[in-house]
């Protein structure tokens, strides 16, 4: 039997979990269907929901006791249920879109915003990508020459 209490902290999950699904439909968009672009998606949002309102359902779901218990376990410990609910790679993947989702989605503003430019493009990313290798190999350099530093001043 599930307690009313539980069973309203799920529906604002479930309700948060929706909001993160639309945000994901506007944020790979591509535009290709008539009526349903990313502007199209915001739009419906803005009139239909709110900004803010979304934005809140959006934060219930890393607010809700079962995220942040799948976040800290990456192994999965059933005891009840409703420890299904969420697991570690989920929390990983939503901790990662969900400033991305929420920039998206507060920076439209309505009128002749160009959302193409809130996201990156794949040539964006992969420019970014092959950034973050070249600061991780220098990083590893950097240390690698702290190492040999350390052991030339002792």
């Amino acid at each position: 039997e599930i307690s009313s209490n539980e069973q309203d902290e799920n529906e604002y999950l479930i309700q948060g979990l929706c909001a993160f699904l639309l945000g994901l439909c506007i944020q790979c968009n591509d535009n290709t269907v008539m009526g349903n672009g990313k502007e199209d998606l915001c739009q419906l949002i803005e009139k239909r929901i709110g900004l803010e309102i979304y934005s809140r359902k959006l934060g219930e779901v890393s607010r809700h006791e079962s995220y942040s218990r799948a976040g800290k376990h990456p192994q999965i410990r059933v005891n009840l249920g409703s420890d299904l609910l969420l697991d570690f790679e989920f929390c990983k993947l939503f901790k990662t879109l969900e400033h991305t989702i929420s920039k998206l989605i507060n920076g439209y503003s309505g009128n002749n915003t160009n959302l193409a430019e809130l996201t990156l493009s794949s040539e964006a990313s992969d420019l970014v990508g092959q950034y973050k290798g070249i600061i991780r190999d220098l990083d590893q350099e950097i240390k690698s020459l702290k190492e040999q530093v350390k052991d030339v001043n002792l």
